[in-house]
């Protein structure tokens, strides 16, 4: 893993962008532009339009991780490419409507999407199969507390195509042997229930000697991952405590419940009604009241 590594990789996912657009573009040339701009012969606009899809996608799609070739399937890469076109072409439709002064006709949009579906998939399954075969499983340790799973669940999720598990240690044999049991070889090391001391030698020889360390957070690290980074006494402190929302969100999701579940309740108050009449006129109480069965 390096320069090149990123390099090609980068360049598969550019690969992906592209031909995601493509669909979009001809959607844009091919309607919106003609119908949002009947008479006028536009560029500028063009490239401000593409570039905002773009910009649009690429953020869905690090918030779906649609471009993760070495942790994914093919169908979750689908999946989450689907998504990021999804919001962004629905983002675009709003700007449409705010140019046209008006709703929009989404059909374009959904024959784009479609577009852009087939092209994902199709990305997806190529790119994963070439990075697989450009770039051999790395050389896999895993540490463990009690009993180890970490294999079995990298076999189960797929994952032996990324890792491959040369070695197991439990922290008693590393306690024997020492840092000696990650020979030069491994490239990647799993960490799971360990102790804090034990822990923290494998992340800092890791760390050192350019290897990928995963790990297994326990409870107090996910505390400790929320907690507020601050300076006093002229040192970097680490602050923190129970969640504790602002004022100002708690007035507004209170006043939001009881705007949806009033309005929840007034719309649906008409079938209750129905339902507590028929029950009524099959004989049974519309109220049941609960009785003691023991004493």
């Amino acid at each position: 893993m390096g320069m090149k590594h990123d390099l090609l990789v980068r360049g598969v996912k550019v690969l992906n962008v592209i031909a995601v657009t493509v669909p979009f573009l001809c959607g844009w040339l091919g309607y919106y532009r003609g119908t949002l701009y009947p008479e006028e012969v536009i560029q500028k606009e063009d490239g401000i339009i593409i570039f905002l899809f773009m910009i649009f996608y690429l953020v869905f799609s690090r918030i779906y991780d649609a471009f993760h070739l070495s942790l994914q399937r093919i169908s979750e890469l689908t999946y989450s490419q689907m998504l990021a076109a999804f919001f962004a072409d629905g983002i675009m439709a709003m700007i449409f409507s705010l140019l046209g002064r008006g709703m929009i006709n989404l059909m374009p949009l959904l024959l784009c999407f479609l577009g852009q579906t087939a092209f994902s998939a199709l990305w997806s399954l190529l790119a994963h199969r070439w990075y697989f075969r450009k770039f051999p499983p790395l050389r896999t340790i895993i540490f463990y507390q009690q009993e180890e799973k970490m294999q079995n669940l990298i076999s189960a999720y797929g994952m032996d195509l990324k890792f491959q598990v040369v070695k197991t240690c439990s922290v008693q044999e590393f306690l024997k042997q020492g840092l000696s049991v990650i020979d030069d070889s491994i490239q990647t090391v799993f960490i799971c229930d360990l102790q804090s001391h034990e822990r923290n030698r494998i992340l800092k020889y890791c760390i050192e000697n350019r290897k990928i360390a995963y790990m297994i957070p326990g409870t107090g690290d996910l505390l400790m991952s929320s907690a507020r980074t601050m300076h006093m006494f002229h040192l970097p402190l680490m602050r923190a405590e129970r969640y504790r929302p602002v004022p100002e969100y708690i007035i507004m999701k209170r006043i939001f419940d009881i705007l949806v579940s009033g309005t929840g309740l007034i719309l649906l108050s008409p079938l209750m009604l129905i339902i507590a009449a028929a029950v009524k006129s099959d004989g049974g109480s519309v109220f049941y009241r609960q009785t003691r069965l023991t004493k």
